[in-house]
């Protein structure tokens, strides 16, 4: 059964959880864990050295190797399905306009607004806009227009970003 990601308070990842917690609405799902999905994992982990060394003697017989070939191919797919609700979820703590400010510290003082649109490149809390710029949403939905005081960027809007 999957639980809500929440990490401990000495946790590194615990900023995830804050962040989250502080910018999505009250009725925003929560990232969840899927357990079965890394129980799964862990079986294959432990699994697939005994299946390789099985496999390497000659001559390899296809129906070890399309067993073996299926089962990476079934956790592969739904560690992607993962990843993409993972994806959706964080993409609705977006800002509806899509821009948001650059991530680290700015050049020149201030930090200028990038267009990540939907947020569909995602480096962990990093979205990647449309001019390969590293962005964070610090203002979470910015339901307040904060990101309205930022320059935006000319590369983002000369490659299709809307106004």
């Amino acid at each position: 059964m999957p639980r809500s990601v929440s990490p401990e308070p000495g946790d590194p990842d615990r900023v995830i959880d804050i962040w989250c917690c502080r910018f999505e609405a009250p009725n925003m799902p929560r990232m969840t864990v899927d357990e079965r999905l890394f129980e799964r994992l862990h079986d294959l982990a432990t699994t697939l050295p005994k299946d390789i060394t099985w496999l390497s003697p000659t001559p390899i017989r296809a129906d070890s190797l399309r067993d073996l070939g299926e089962r990476l191919n079934e956790v592969g797919t739904d560690l992607v399905t993962y990843a993409d609700e993972l994806d959706r979820l964080a993409a609705q703590r977006l800002p509806a306009g899509g821009w948001i400010p650059e991530a680290g510290t700015p050049s020149l003082g201030q930090r200028r607004a990038h267009y990540v649109g939907k947020g569909r490149l995602r480096l962990g809390l990093l979205y990647i806009a449309n001019c390969g710029a590293a962005c964070f949403p610090f203002y979470g939905h910015d339901l307040t227009g904060k990101i309205t005081r930022h320059e935006r960027c000319g590369s983002c809007i000369a490659k299709g970003a809307q106004q």
